[in-house]
């Protein structure tokens, strides 16, 4: 943002006017009291004086920082009255838990280091002087360290009644932000159940707990293909306050667990449908052997009597598993689950099929 990147630009003219302080003190001095040093006792009520107005301005440059960061966290209005635009992007995923990149955690860190950057990247940059003086403060080597004390005014800003309070209103809010946050995180809360390192097995007792009918492999598999519809609905990006939240990735998180469950259940309902498929078509085909032999003997006449008499017994409980086959099949398609295209097309013809041998049965048995 262009209103961040401006900090450094005007802390940078800030500094040059306060190092011009300086010089014009010593011309005074020079006229004042005939001296050029920036350390005459005669002008010590100046030094301090100006070094008085020149900690009001840094405060106040300090509290207009920290209300720009208001803005643009969205705490109070723009003062052009423009819409906030989200200052951080997040990206999330499903674990089921909904989880950021970065963490909230390091969302309030950056968030801290922009206040502090305010603050003390503010006010560091401005050297105190000398007691009674306006000559600035030399480096200070701090016993046990490596690098040099810079006397400045930060400790001073840091305490100000004023820039205390616009850095509690800043951090105080951050978790008025994060129950927001965790608020959008919690429309993805019902999805959680999907994740289930066990839902092979889960699948399996299902499907041999007992003989389940298409219907029921239908509700399951619609379960699970309304859940992926819905998720199209989702937006793909949330603004929460000062934060762009991208729901790409748990989406997508959320989609494979769905679609994971469906492929099992699929699997269980191709492989049962298929097995009977199967059956079906080996029984029509050994029926019509038998049908097309001409019996010489009484006991191969007896055989091809029974089968006449099976097909004929059988024909009804032959012809609701052909049915049940096509619908299996037919549930397989509607949710576009890949089957092979003889299967398929085999299950179309299978209760046709199943009625032709019945009455190619009947007429064996009239010619006989």
């Amino acid at each position: 943002h262009r209103d961040l990147h401006s900090f450094p630009t005007r802390r940078s003219s800030d500094l040059k006017q306060h190092e011009q302080i300086n010089p014009l003190l010593c011309k005074i001095e020079e006229v004042a009291v005939d001296a050029n040093t920036g350390r005459s006792p005669e002008m010590a009520s100046y030094y301090r004086y100006f070094e008085k107005e020149v900690y009001k301005a840094i405060v106040m440059a300090v509290v207009a920082g920290m209300q720009d960061l208001s803005s643009l966290l969205g705490m109070v209005p723009r003062p052009d009255g423009a819409k906030v635009r989200p200052l951080i992007r997040i990206s999330a995923r499903a674990t089921p838990t909904i989880v950021s990149s970065p963490t909230l955690a390091e969302v309030h860190k950056s968030v801290q280091k922009l206040l502090q950057g305010v603050v003390g990247g503010t006010s560091k940059s401005f050297v105190r002087w000398m007691a009674g003086t306006c000559i600035p403060c030399p480096p200070q080597q701090m016993p046990g360290q490596d690098e040099t004390f810079i006397v400045s005014f930060y400790e001073d800003v840091e305490k100000h009644p004023q820039c205390v309070k616009m850095m509690m209103k800043i951090l105080t809010s951050l978790p008025n932000t994060t129950a927001r946050v965790e608020k959008s995180h919690m429309r993805f809360a019902r999805f959680a159940k999907l994740w289930n390192d066990e839902r092979q097995t889960f699948v399996e007792r299902f499907v041999k707990s007992k003989a389940r009918t298409p219907i029921e492999f239908d509700e399951r598999l619609k379960r699970y293909a309304n859940i992926v519809r819905d998720l199209c609905m989702y937006p793909n990006n949330h603004t929460v306050d000062f934060l762009r939240i991208n729901y790409d990735q748990v989406l997508a998180d959320i989609t494979t667990e769905a679609v994971g469950w469906t492929n099992i259940y699929s699997k269980f309902l191709h492989e049962d449908a298929t097995s009977k498929l199967n059956n079906v078509k080996e029984k029509i085909t050994d029926i019509r052997q038998n049908l097309q032999e001409t019996p010489s003997t009484m006991d191969e006449f007896k055989h091809f009597l029974q089968v006449i008499q099976n097909t004929r017994e059988e024909s009804l409980a032959i012809e609701t598993i052909a049915m049940d086959v096509e619908e299996r099949f037919s549930i397989l398609r509607f949710y576009k689950i890949p089957v092979d295209d003889a299967e398929l097309q085999s299950s179309r013809v299978l209760v046709s099929d199943w009625y032709k041998v019945v009455a190619e049965a009947k007429d064996r048995k009239s010619v006989v």
